[in-house]
């Protein structure tokens, strides 16, 4: 009886512990992109299983997605198989979260919505603490943006975030150092400042030529290729070179 009651005690403690977090979770299974190096592309011995991945998955319901809410104290949207924004209820999750304030990251591509859709999302706003809304745009242009992030309208996405600016939201541009965009890091620091944008660079070490699924095809992204800068590269980390502190 002492044994069980020592237990119960500490599965207590361990349960109140866990309920502080914040688990990542993937709300939906859609994505407009192709990033290289995602989940969705992923090839093992010629099959895509990736996206065998996609189509085992779904989005997440809202008694779901209340449930989880009310476990933690908050949850990071940052997802392994999709995109938060292309969940169709993503405002009404949002609006139940803030209301229960409860804190949220929320990681996107920033890409293929329109305007009033994020007027809409920026509006809801947390008594305590903004949403937290992390923009990963790997370039200053079109053509740079897409040689990493497939599919990805870095106007629509660049527009997004600066809105995102202009809101009480806490906003991070989240850029990933390659070879073809090292030469923009500097510039695109001074646009986040300019801004008050934290500016996050995402260090990566996923420069194998493994194949990948990409236009309904399996081929090898040798256009991919770590930063000349050798400490643009690594082990995968995060260097935030400045915070505004919201």
């Amino acid at each position: 009886m002492k044994w069980n009651k020592e237990f119960h005690n500490h599965y207590s403690d361990y349960i109140k512990s866990q309920q502080t977090k914040w688990p990542n979770i993937d709300i939906s299974n859609k994505c407009l992109l192709q990033c290289v190096y995602c989940q969705r592309q992923q090839v093992f011995d010629g099959v895509a299983l990736g996206r065998q991945k996609v189509k085992a998955s779904q989005d997440m319901s809202f008694s779901d997605f209340k449930k989880i809410i009310s476990t933690f104290a908050g949850v990071n949207l940052c997802g392994q198989l999709s995109d938060p924004i292309y969940h169709p209820q993503l405002i009404q999750y949002l609006t139940y979260a803030a209301e229960h304030k409860k804190r949220i990251n929320i990681h996107t591509n920033g890409s293929g919505k329109k305007q009033s859709f994020w007027k809409e999302a920026f509006a809801i706003q947390h008594s305590q603490h903004p949403i937290v809304w992390t923009f990963g745009i790997d370039g200053l242009d079109q053509n740079t943006c897409n040689l990493h992030r497939i599919g990805q309208n870095f106007h629509q996405s660049f527009k997004a975030m600066l809105l995102g600016s202009k809101s009480n939201h806490h906003i991070r541009w989240q850029f990933i150092p390659f070879q073809h965009n090292e030469h923009q890091i500097e510039r695109a620091k001074a646009i986040a400042r300019k801004h008050n944008i934290t500016f996050m660079l995402l260090k990566s070490n996923r420069w194998t030529q493994v194949p990948v699924y990409v236009d309904n095809q399996v081929i090898r992204p040798v256009w991919i290729k770590p930063p000349t800068d050798p400490t643009m590269a690594g082990s995968i980390h995060v260097e935030r070179q400045f915070d505004i502190g919201k």
